[in-house]
């Protein structure tokens, strides 16, 4: 998560407790994990936990949510302040850097043994690697992909089957998808919504143009250059010329737009996808991400 909107690349800040014996009765050790996982995700992490409480008896984690993620930074460092840190915290990526260079949290490049390396792909450990040291712990990732409205696309004129694969066929696709149903001058159903809120909003499409969000050291933005602003006039374009997309909606109004069918495509994290197909009322569709033209 999440966020974009959010998903959304998440860590675990891993604190290893030394292991007690079997043989002494003693409390067992409390750890608590401090969480952004709300709805199924949520759900999993409780199995999870429970499971690994039930193996290890001697090992207590508890879980406390401490709402999305942006709150969870808040609630973090306000407790750096008073030294009440959690043992576990989950932090989204692009907040790892406050705590690194607030020297909040130490290197755990030592703790990270062969087995849980090669387990996790390379590009996840670099994600939560400054300057050759481990930082936190790859907890739960995911890619955005494009969902989509397949009774939007057929009540539309348009084949399910094929959904756009360039943003230009986005646009395409939307002049048929945004509907005013009712002939009130307002839009009922809009044809998508791309939300730049965090870094994974934005990153995908800046690097569809050949541009990053960051140099490689995390220390300048670089953002604000030819390609980011390529990437801001396709989607200012998307609200203003072609009228497809809301122009002030933020992700989370969004996300709960699209799950009552008022928008009909949009990028969101592939974590949910399990959760949309159970839950929506309507056929869902999922695509890889819509890619710039040259």
């Amino acid at each position: 998560m999440k966020k974009g909107y959010l998903l959304l690349l998440m860590l675990c800040i891993l604190l290893h407790a030394l292991p007690v014996s079997a043989s002494m009765k003693r409390k067992p050790v409390e750890l608590i994990f401090w969480h952004s996982m709300s709805i199924y995700q949520g759900d999993v992490l409780e199995r999870m936990v429970q499971e690994y409480n039930n193996e290890n008896p001697d090992i207590k984690v508890k879980l406390i949510f401490q709402g999305l993620y942006n709150d969870m930074k808040t609630k973090l460092l306000t407790a750096s302040k008073t030294n009440d840190f959690p043992d576990i915290a989950q932090v989204a990526i692009e907040y790892l850097d406050v705590f690194v260079y607030e020297k909040e949290i130490e290197p755990i490049t030592s703790l990270i043994s062969e087995e849980d390396r090669s387990d996790i792909l390379p590009q996840f450990w670099n994600g939560v690697t400054r300057e050759r040291e481990i930082y936190a712990f790859p907890f739960n990732q995911s890619v955005q992909v494009l969902y989509y409205n397949r009774d939007a696309f057929r009540k539309s004129g348009i084949d399910p089957d094929k959904p756009p694969k360039t943003w230009n066929q986005v646009i395409e696709y939307g002049k048929k998808l945004t509907k005013d149903f009712n002939n009130d001058g307002i839009i009922d159903q809009w044809a998508v919504l791309i939300s730049l809120e965090g870094v994974f909003g934005f990153t995908p499409l800046i690097r569809q143009v050949g541009g990053e969000f960051l140099n490689e050291e995390r220390t300048v933005a670089l953002f604000n250059s030819e390609e980011g602003v390529k990437v801001m006039k396709l989607v200012q374009d998307m609200a203003y010329r072609y009228r497809i997309m809301p122009s002030n909606w933020t992700l989370f109004e969004g996300t709960n737009a699209f799950l009552q069918g008022k928008i009909a495509m949009g990028p969101i994290t592939c974590a949910g996808i399990k959760f949309a197909e159970e839950n929506l009322p309507w056929e869902l569709g999922i695509a890889p991400l819509p890619f710039v033209m040259a």
